[in-house]
């Protein structure tokens, strides 16, 4: 559940700032910002329950995290506004669906 609630939100936050107008390449920029604070706060809770054994997840999440930021920012900024927001309102509606799907 943790992470269907983790992309859910992710999607609600550049929905809320791709409408309030802002551009593709600053709302990429701010997701990933917020996401290594997010990713930061969840390794050292992960850590601090199950101890380091388990250091190769944190270390996927680091190297996916590293590899997918400059992607996600490169393919924001070439991707014209209106569809950026096309596409995150059909996935924002495409996840609360399978949210749904799963509660009942």
């Amino acid at each position: 559940m943790p992470k269907i609630i983790n992309y859910s939100s992710k999607f609600k936050i550049k929905m809320i700032l791709l409408s309030k107008g802002r551009k593709a390449s600053y709302v990429a920029g701010t997701v990933s910002l917020a996401e290594f604070f997010v990713t930061l706060a969840a390794s050292v809770t992960f850590f601090a329950s199950l101890g380091i054994s388990h250091w190769y997840i944190i270390l996927g999440l680091i190297l996916g995290g590293s590899l997918a930021a400059p992607i996600g920012a490169r393919f924001a900024g070439r991707l014209p506004q209106k569809a950026a927001l096309l596409i995150v309102s059909f996935l924002v509606i495409l996840f609360s669906i399978k949210m749904l799907l799963r509660m009942f």
